[in-house]
């Protein structure tokens, strides 16, 4: 469609040439068309059919949840603000938003965020979708500049859970922008209560899951020594849990959520950190597994590589298995191939180890070492598989037998 009218295409082919779908329930195209067609009829001079494309806009969007913020924030990038605000206007004059949830993206984009601000606060009845639109509309308000509206508003977030304080989450949230755009001032102010609130919450729980909140947002603002600071500081509330998770969360436990916390931020280093502070015994008990596909997918081979020990050390041995497979691919997709093999030499022991050993995960360690050289290695572990196969087993096989045969004749 765009390419169709940046080339000239007439704008009145669109309210012939699509169908709406109305019928069978999927979806009604024409929210995708008509700013657009407004746009370009604009553009065009004919203001009246692009007035009556708005007027269509308008009454599909205050009937259904279009994902409104969406549609106006394109608009924008497409060249048809005057159609997306005037859409907006309209939808606002008809009070519209307290029924269709209000777009604080765009609302933000032509400082009209004090125009939906009572809807935000009063619309949704899903307490989890209410919270994440008091969110936005707190750190929408920090873009603008207008940190007491935001301040005011992440504070009166509810909790998210009866473990996690969404106020505070925001607040560090807020205090991010602020030092992203420069503003020192401002977000060392914004840090500074959330550290306050944070320290007055009662459930420790809870106030480890602040600190980490805080500590995350630190990091995102580039301060490194007050983010390992308030991690301590969230570590320290988290051992002090009992150890019996029967009592609830347990230390272990909150350690090992709070270590997700940061992995989910792609904070490897301060998720390692945190994961070695629980106790040895609970490691059979942790997702190693994904600290080690994070760091992998983000390119932190020496945290991978510590991680994966620590499985092999603590953890259950067909998950180092698996996860000392992908550290080897690692190694091998950087020209690392001494250090693949080494891990490959260690998966294949702890796997003969095994009272039953799970042969799935010879077919990755097979392909690695074909993939690194050692074709000889290759063919003894396919030896392994059992014999006679089934017929279901024959593809397979056969697949992975011309696997190893191409390795070797590039290695010839």
């Amino acid at each position: 469609m765009s390419a169709y009218l940046k080339a000239g295409g007439n704008p009145d082919r669109l309210f012939t040439g699509l169908p709406t779908l109305e019928g069978v329930g999927i979806i009604d195209l024409r929210r995708d068309y008509l700013l657009p067609a407004a746009g370009e009829y604009r553009r065009r001079n004919q203001p009246e059919k692009a007035l009556r494309a708005i007027a269509q806009f308008v009454q599909l969007a205050a009937s259904s949840n279009l994902g409104l913020d969406d549609l106006l924030m394109t608009a924008i990038r497409d060249g048809n603000l005057p159609e997306a605000k005037t859409a907006f206007e309209q939808l606002l004059a008809q009070n519209a938003f307290a029924k269709v949830e209000p777009p604080i993206s765009f609302a933000g984009e032509i400082n009209a965020l004090d125009a939906i601000a009572p809807f935000v606060q009063r619309l949704s009845k899903n307490p989890e979708r209410r919270i994440e639109l008091l969110q936005s509309l707190a750190i929408a308000y920090a873009k603008q500049n207008q940190p007491n509206k935001a301040i005011s508003i992440a504070e009166r977030i509810p909790r998210r859970s009866p473990g996690y304080s969404s106020a505070i989450d925001t607040l560090a949230q807020v205090a991010i922008v602020f030092a992203k755009n420069g503003q020192k001032t401002s977000d060392q102010m914004i840090f500074a209560k959330a550290l306050s609130l944070s320290a007055n919450i009662k459930e420790i729980d809870t106030r480890a899951q602040a600190y980490a909140a805080i500590a995350r947002a630190y990091t995102n603002a580039g301060e490194t020594a007050p983010a390992e600071t308030t991690r301590q500081t969230a570590v320290k509330w988290a051992s002090s849990l009992p150890t019996d998770p029967n009592q609830g969360f347990s230390a272990n436990g909150m350690l090992s959520l709070i270590s997700q916390q940061f992995l989910n931020a792609n904070q490897v280093e301060a998720a390692w950190k945190t994961l070695q502070e629980i106790s040895h015994d609970a490691y059979k008990d942790t997702n190693i597994g994904n600290l080690v596909v994070t760091a992998l997918q983000l390119g932190n081979l020496s945290i991978a590589q510590q991680a994966v020990n620590l499985q092999y050390s603590y953890g259950a041995p067909e998950l180092f298995i698996d996860e000392a497979s992908q550290l080897a691919k690692a190694y091998l997709d950087r020209d690392r191939p001494e250090e693949a093999i080494k891990m490959l030499e260690r998966a294949v022991n702890v796997l003969n180890n095994q009272r039953k050993p799970n042969l799935s995960f010879l077919l990755p360690i097979v392909r690695l070492y074909a993939k690194a050289g050692r074709i000889d290695v290759a063919r003894e572990l396919m030896k392994k598989f059992p014999n006679p196969i089934s017929s279901n087993d024959v593809f397979w096989r056969q697949e992975l037998q011309q696997y190893v045969d191409c390795h070797q004749k590039a290695f010839l």
